[in-house]
């Protein structure tokens, strides 16, 4: 489940900071920024409506 979670919604993530703070951090860590991104990109969809984004999201996984 997560590979395609990376795949789909990261590509529009690139520039946010965890990014490039990723490799300083633990596995765990990691982890934990990535779910939190994903969250945040889930808040930000739904808090706009942009149903046709969404749905790509859902489609691509």
């Amino acid at each position: 489940m997560s590979e395609h979670l990376r795949n789909s919604p990261q590509r529009r993530t690139r520039r946010l900071p965890h990014v490039p703070l990723a490799p300083q951090l633990t596995e765990q860590g990691d982890h934990t920024a990535h779910s939190t991104t994903l969250a945040t990109i889930y808040t930000i969809l739904t808090s706009h409506q942009l149903n046709r984004h969404h749905s790509y999201i859902l489609a691509a996984t």
